[in-house]
């Protein structure tokens, strides 16, 4: 873990092992997988490209990637734009490539074959913000394909370098060499335990999904950058629009939004205190690493932290320690409002023709329920409630897992009732004329412990 304030590291430290089986501490110069994170990183590289005049985030994906399309959903990518990838808007189910078939393969042909003929659309591109690796995937190598090179040269050279992020590599053979990166267990393909290797998780679609290696201090140079700009990387200008609310979130309170890469709040929650100023923030977690940064920016402080293995998420350690360092104090947190006009806006019938099927949701007193035939037809235990958290955001517990949804409308008038329901890997539709085709019956595609 490691804070800094007006760009001086102003605390570094590190505990456990990050070898368990020899023994071996971790230290602040230990590399670690950075997980999700890096998408702040792949925009900031998407929109060095714009800068060269190369790209425009306004252009079709098609412009870059001609006739790519998916089997499942055709002419979805026609409307698919750069935009709407780096602000999570490309309306993909989720799917990340971590654990390969075929290491050599390339994010090009994997995009043209596997994830063209596999994936499918949950929403039309630009409907709403739904966090999807896809989107990053595809606007790294469309980065890559702009700049004429490969993903790890171009992230390397525009990016890591430029920003003093020394540690921070794509490289195996280099990391190995170094000898201080972590370790954990996973589960391999052939549902065997094995130990983290750099060259574990090696997949090129899944590049901007979180597989650099880098340390905390890397992190907090970068969010230096976002604060403080270089303009050997971004212009001004694309620097802000990282850190500007592109799209809503639309969670619970609706106090968040998200830029190019980095989620933004306009306060947040340490225990039972509330601090109203902004934050920045992205978290990743990949087999068993996990990695969370945040940004105080009207303070200028930054704090990061790496863990590897099972344990809980640091945030309040983090957060608390970024208030410690500052003149903070709490002030009153904003009221999540209840209307109940709300759970008459989302009783209906809606359709997700890929996945979870029709859902039938019903209002008892005030008390929303759910009613899904096809989990019920491949025996899926779910929770006939939906537990209320705030305005239209609902908890929904399936086989297990708690699954975050949220009703949304197209047009803001709750007497039409809402369009959506959403979840990050499930998206139905009012029942109305369905545009998406349907498909034979098949078993859920569930995770479990998805909640946002």
């Amino acid at each position: 873990m490691a804070l800094m304030k007006d760009g001086v590291i102003v605390f570094a430290a590190a505990a456990g092992e990050r070898d368990p089986l020899a023994g071996e501490p971790m230290t602040v110069r230990t590399r670690s997988r950075n997980g999700s994170t890096l998408k702040m990183q792949t925009a900031t590289a998407l929109l060095h490209q714009q800068d060269l005049g190369v790209l425009s985030v306004q252009d079709g994906i098609h412009d870059w990637l001609p006739n790519l399309d998916l089997a499942l959903s055709p002419g979805h990518m026609d409307e698919v734009t750069l935009h709407d990838l780096i602000s999570h808007q490309g309306g993909f189910y989720d799917y990340t490539p971590v654990i390969p078939d075929d290491a050599s393969e390339t994010a090009e042909s994997h995009a043209y074959g596997y994830f063209a003929d596999n994936i499918y659309a949950l929403a039309p591109a630009g409907s709403f913000f739904n966090y999807a690796n896809p989107n990053y995937s595809l606007a790294g190598l469309v980065a890559s394909k702009a700049a004429d090179t490969d993903y790890d040269t171009l992230m390397q050279e525009t990016v890591f370098d430029p920003l003093c992020m020394s540690r921070a590599s794509f490289d195996p053979e280099a990391v190995a060499a170094d000898d201080v990166w972590a370790t954990v267990q996973y589960t391999d393909q052939a549902g065997e335990l094995a130990w983290a290797t750099p060259e574990s998780f090696n997949h090129a679609f899944s590049r901007p999904a979180g597989l650099a290696w880098m340390t905390v201090l890397d992190l907090l140079h970068f969010q230096h950058f976002l604060m403080e700009g270089d303009a050997a990387v971004l212009s001004d200008a694309a620097r802000t629009a990282m850190v500007t609310g592109q799209v809503r979130t639309l969670g619970a309170g609706d106090h968040s939004w998200y830029g190019y890469g980095v989620f933004l709040h306009d306060g947040f929650q340490v225990g039972n205190a509330w601090y109203g100023t902004p934050v920045w923030e992205h978290t990743g977690g990949l087999g068993g690493y996990t990695t969370m940064v945040f940004t105080l920016p009207n303070e200028g402080v930054s704090g990061a932290v790496l863990q590897v293995g099972a344990g809980e998420w640091l945030a309040d350690v983090v957060l608390g320690a970024l208030v410690e360092v500052t003149d903070l104090t709490p002030t009153t947190p904003p009221e999540i409002p209840y209307d109940p006009a709300v759970l008459d806006a989302a009783v209906g019938t809606y359709t997700d023709p890929f996945n979870v099927g029709t859902l039938e949701v019903t209002r008892v007193d005030d008390t929303l329920h759910i009613d899904a035939p096809r989990l019920d037809e491949y025996d899926v235990p779910y929770a006939d409630t939906l537990y209320w958290h705030g305005y239209a955001t609902f908890v929904w517990a399936i086989d297990g897992g708690s699954y975050g949804v949220t009703f949304i409308d197209d047009d803001a008038d709750l007497n039409n009732g809402f369009r959506w329901f959403r979840n990050r890997i499930f998206v139905a539709e009012r029942a109305a004329p369905i545009t998406r085709a349907a498909v034979p019956s098949q078993p859920p595609r569930l995770d479990v412990g998805l909640l946002w």
